[in-house]
């Protein structure tokens, strides 16, 4: 369990619209999938990621802003990340929150050291944490039982009711197309020279 601003905001969207804001998450999800399909293409088709055409492209200057403002960039998205999953583990298990933090760093290592092993078997890995995370959603979406018609209008129908509910739509947005998504693609400059 991670408490980040993506959960927060989406708590907050469901306890203030419960299902009208539906449509900006399959929106953002869609926006998410299309960059990333984009950068995907282009990789295979150059053979070159796009720290690298960015690398061909760019003075050296631009390219070191970019890598910087890259590294701010995933710094801003970890850390929320490791401190929610101090808390997480704080509220479930007591822990106290630095030793959470040690906990999440060493947990991070040691997904880093599965690469000696193999991409292949860290993918795999991966795909099992995600594929528990999917079927524990599952599982609370049978718990909770919400109501198909709200949630299939939610999803589909566009709307904005109440008050804060833009900007309610622009931090989910935000929460979903976060700028992990860019930092991927310019991580690779820390191994390029400039």
């Amino acid at each position: 369990m991670i408490v980040d601003l993506a959960v927060v905001t989406v708590l907050r969207s469901y306890n203030e619209t419960v299902f009208l804001l539906l449509w900006i998450i399959l929106v953002a999800s869609c926006a998410a999938l299309l960059i990333q399909s984009m950068a995907a293409n282009l990789g295979v088709i150059t053979g070159k990621h796009l720290a690298e055409h960015c690398r061909n492209e760019y003075p050296w200057a631009t390219n070191f802003i970019l890598w910087f403002i890259a590294k701010i960039a995933i710094v801003a998205c970890d850390i929320p990340e490791v401190i929610g999953t101090a808390f997480a583990l704080n509220m479930l298990f007591s822990i106290p929150v630095w030793i959470g933090v040690i906990l999440t760093i060493l947990s991070t290592l040691i997904l880093l050291a599965f690469q000696q092993y193999g991409v292949r078997k860290l993918e795999f890995l991966i795909a099992f944490l995600v594929f528990t995370i999917a079927a524990c959603f599952f599982a609370e979406l049978g718990y909770a039982k919400p109501v198909a018609k709200e949630v299939l209008k939610g999803l589909f129908v566009p709307e904005l009711k109440g008050s804060g509910a833009t900007g309610l739509t622009i931090s989910l947005l935000g929460a979903m197309v976060m700028p992990c998504v860019l930092p991927v693609f310019y991580s690779h400059l820390i191994f390029l020279s400039f």
